[in-house]
């Protein structure tokens, strides 16, 4: 059976660092795959199996925080992806499956969403 994985696609290297200490609370075993940009997608959907959650930058170069949600929902594979949007700006129209968190994160929300989005996981 693969490892559970948890996908982040953030291209500033701080915000990454604070996802990764956020993300130190829980005490299962998960991969973390951190992406900086998204080029690398569609190359990762069609080599591994659904991450238990993406966490995605809103703002993006080359494609934004809702056309990787998109690019999921129409993969095949990574379908029901719970993703978790991160931004400093507006949240716009998101699906009723999609979580978003405002920058600076606050911890105790970040934990929140991350339980909630994954509990089967991270519970």
């Amino acid at each position: 059976m693969e490892t559970a994985w948890i996908l982040v696609i953030e291209d500033d290297a701080l915000d990454r660092k604070l996802i990764r200490r956020g993300l130190k609370c829980f005490e299962q075993d998960y991969a973390l795959v951190e992406l900086s940009s998204p080029a690398p997608l569609i190359d990762l959907v069609a080599a591994k199996s659904a991450p238990a959650v993406a966490i995605v930058d809103q703002h993006l170069l080359g494609m934004s925080g809702p056309e990787i949600v998109s690019f999921f929902r129409e993969s095949g594979r990574w379908t029901h992806v719970p993703v978790v949007l991160i931004s400093n700006g507006e949240a716009g129209n998101m699906p009723d499956d999609v979580y978003f968190l405002y920058k600076p994160m606050i911890p105790e929300d970040f934990i929140d969403v991350l339980q909630t989005s994954v509990r089967s996981l991270l519970a």
